[in-house]
């Protein structure tokens, strides 16, 4: 009779997982939405006296521990517990995410997993096994099936190990030769069912980090564990990977690709490997002399704290100025040169902290953008696949093995993922090349207003000056034939007026010209600058490849689905040839357009800058040109009413002064020589004077339009 799959409040929904002796299943709780895993003892027959020691065990050992990184225990709900039972149950956390073999199985991470998703599961383990071996217990069957994925508040992945079936406590067994856990991730000294330590958790570790980083196992997994051992034991300590080339075994101290991992990171993740898959267990871990912590562990934490600028490396004092050398070094663009922008498209602060534009690799990125403003290419740079990619895209290859059709496959996948992560940075960075491009045209519509602007009031003031002055010129000589005494009036004389006002003609002119000329080409520029934003992007690319990457995970899942008698040999490869040779071409016309789109912005945006820079070294002169007008307009001033003033002394005190002022002890003031006008022609000059500065008033009191207000801008709003 089958046993009833609902006890009170709690329903079993599924299996999650069944072995030789035991049965893990799903429970939930209707009555609190609780969820469970549960795992009890369901083969029929006598149990050996060791099996149920061992399943007591696990039972208590899991209700002791306490940690993030491993499968919490408690007590078995009264509802779910059987006293019928000959062993306990045990009840754990439900990690509803499945176990990092169900990740790895997944077609998209045939090639390994992402960069972010390495990172945890490689921490969150390791911070597991250090927890484990400080109180003495060895896992000893560390591998995928063995870990799981939770989800934390942050909705981010936590790793954590289960089974612990197979661990034991070193105080009392620690000499004990057993022979337990999946061959495939066993340690050396394991097969040879020798004495072992806690070291055999570092090859069973380092073993799944290299499958978690590449889609398969370092060392020659297909072959017979026997024949394993005897080549395997001839690496050197710091030899990662084995493979077969010409059925001559080679070993290397390099992860192999293609992987998902970036050139720095992954020589971090070499030397970690090579501290974990030695074969001599006495040094394995970097064990030191006296020391407790193994070095992997110290070498692994270090490693994963640093924040990454994808390359190079940043110490946390490094300042992005200094970063600009390092970019140059790598990029061969000058620092000159170089148009550092976020993704957002604001152009990044050169005196600030470089590790300001980081993140560490659990956060969201931070893109920083590297254009360059000279030598400018539109060709992108060229996306190299794989030899076997390289094979399907330019021949109708056929491979003869169903294993190498299945690697060439998952290869064509890592190369459309690539197509399509750089289809979309493509396209992420023109958006931010636009809007940095815009915003610097808005600055630079305010610069030329202002300079426009600046402009007319020159030109204001230059044409009040010349009337002025040719006013003031005609007057002169007009009251020179009124004067009671010539003697004064001669002396006040227009020459050095018209010289004045001839060399601010000439200058100021020729300034508001070469204003113009700039306006002319600023209106050039808003025009370039309004084509390049509004002209069509592909803005489709990244979706257009994910679609092909997207078909090509069906094709992959679709050979993996094949039935093993049908794996004899090779099936027909014409599809995914053809969807190589498709996607690489699309690419090539796809960046092609991306980049001139980028090269056509980068050539606005440097324009504009060019002639921001005439315009910003344009308004100090039209300053300075008004400052003379003003200066040499208040000196004439200076000079009318100084006359004006001394004109209207009393007769007696003018004679009496003109005598002191003419005697041999005196020196010649400006207006000792100076004939006195008449009271009446006074009076007039300054009546005349006031009404020319009313009409200037009037005239600078005008508003001067820019040309910027007949721009149509409205379009900008849609391109954000």
């Amino acid at each position: 009779m089958a046993e009833a799959k609902q006890k009170g409040d709690w329903v079993c929904e599924k299996t999650l997982g069944r072995g030789g002796f035991g049965v893990v299943e799903l429970w939930h709780n209707e009555a609190t939405d609780k969820r469970l895993a549960l795992k009890r003892w369901v083969k029929p027959g006598e149990i050996s006296a060791i099996t149920k020691k061992r399943w007591v065990k696990e039972c208590k050992m899991m209700q002791e521990l306490e940690h993030d990184n491993i499968v919490k225990a408690f007590p078995v709900p009264t509802a779910l517990q059987d006293e019928r039972a000959q062993l306990p149950s045990l009840a754990m956390e439900f990690c509803a995410h499945g176990s990092l073999r169900y990740l790895l199985s997944r077609p998209e991470n045939c090639c390994g997993l992402r960069e972010k998703e390495a990172h945890a599961m490689t921490r969150d383990i390791a911070l597991a096994i250090q927890y484990l071996h400080e109180r003495d217990i060895v896992h000893r069957d560390i591998k995928p099936e063995n870990i799981v994925i939770q989800e934390n508040e942050a909705k981010k992945p936590t790793f954590k190990l289960i089974d612990l079936g197979y661990a034991k406590d070193l105080d009392q067994e620690s000499l004990a030769k057993s022979f337990v856990g999946t061959l495939l991730y066993l340690a050396p000294e394991l097969f040879k069912q020798t004495n072992y330590t806690k070291t055999v958790d570092y090859w069973s570790f380092g073993t799944t980090v290299f499958e978690c980083l590449v889609g398969f196992r370092p060392f020659l997994h297909s072959i017979s564990p026997a024949k394993w051992v005897s080549i395997i034991c001839k690496k050197s300590n710091t030899e990662i990977y084995a493979y077969f080339d010409k059925r001559e075994v080679v070993f290397s101290s390099e992860i192999p690709k293609p992987n998902y991992l970036c050139s720095v990171v992954q020589s971090y993740y070499e030397n970690f490997l090579q501290s974990l898959l030695i074969w001599d267990p006495e040094v394995r871990g970097g064990m030191l002399p006296n020391e407790k912590t193994p070095q992997c562990f110290q070498m692994l934490h270090n490693f994963l704290a640093i924040k990454e600028y994808f390359y190079p490396i940043l110490k946390h004092d490094t300042k992005l100025r200094e970063l600009q050398t390092l970019i140059e070094k790598d990029s061969n663009v000058p620092v000159s040169s170089q148009i550092l922008l976020t993704n957002a498209g604001p152009s990044v602060n050169l005196d600030g902290a470089a590790i300001e534009y980081c993140r560490s690799w659990e956060e969201d990125d931070i893109r920083i953008y590297l254009f360059s403003d000279v030598d400018l290419k539109r060709d992108p740079e060229e996306l190299v696949p794989t030899n076997l990619v390289l094979t399907m895209i330019t021949t109708d290859h056929s491979f003869s093995l169903f294993h190498e059709q299945k690697r060439a496959w998952g290869h064509g996948i890592h190369f459309l993922y690539l197509l399509t992560t750089h289809a979309e940075l493509l396209s992420s960075a023109t958006t931010a090349l636009s809007n940095h491009l815009m915003e610097g045209s808005r600055e630079f519509q305010k610069a030329k207003a202002l300079m426009v602007t600046t402009k007319g009031e020159l030109k204001a003031n230059l044409e009040f000056f010349m009337q002025s002055v040719e006013f003031d010129i005609t007057q002169l000589n007009n009251k020179k034939s009124q004067a009671v005494d010539q003697t004064f009036i001669n002396e006040l004389s227009s020459e050095e007026w018209i010289s004045a006002r001839d060399d601010i003609e000439t200058c100021s002119t020729q300034l508001i010209d070469k204003v113009e000329k700039v306006e002319k080409n600023c209106r050039i520029l808003d025009a370039q600058v309004m084509r390049v934003l509004r002209s069509p992007t592909v803005k489709d690319s990244s979706q257009v490849f994910q679609g092909l990457y997207t078909q090509a995970l069906d094709m992959y899942n679709d050979l993996r689905r094949t039935p093993k008698e049908n794996q004899k040999s090779a099936l027909d490869n014409s599809n995914m040839n053809e969807l190589m040779r498709n996607s690489n071409e699309l690419w090539d016309q796809r960046s092609r357009l991306l980049s001139t789109q980028i090269w056509n912005l980068v050539q606005c945006l440097k324009n504009l800058r060019n002639l921001r820079d005439e315009i910003q070294n344009l308004r100090p002169e039209l300053l300075q040109a008004k400052r003379e007008i003003l200066q040499h307009q208040r000196k004439r001033q200076q000079d009318l009413w100084g006359m004006l003033n001394f004109s209207q002394q009393p007769l007696s005190s003018y004679n009496l002064q003109y005598q002191a002022l003419s005697s041999p002890e005196s020196e010649p003031s400006m207006f000792q020589s100076q004939v006195v006008l008449s009271l009446e022609a006074s009076n007039k000059i300054i009546t005349e004077s006031i009404h020319e500065k009313h009409r200037l008033k009037s005239a600078m009191a005008e508003p001067i339009v820019s040309p910027v207000r007949d721009l149509d801008w409205s379009f900008l709003d849609e391109l954000k």
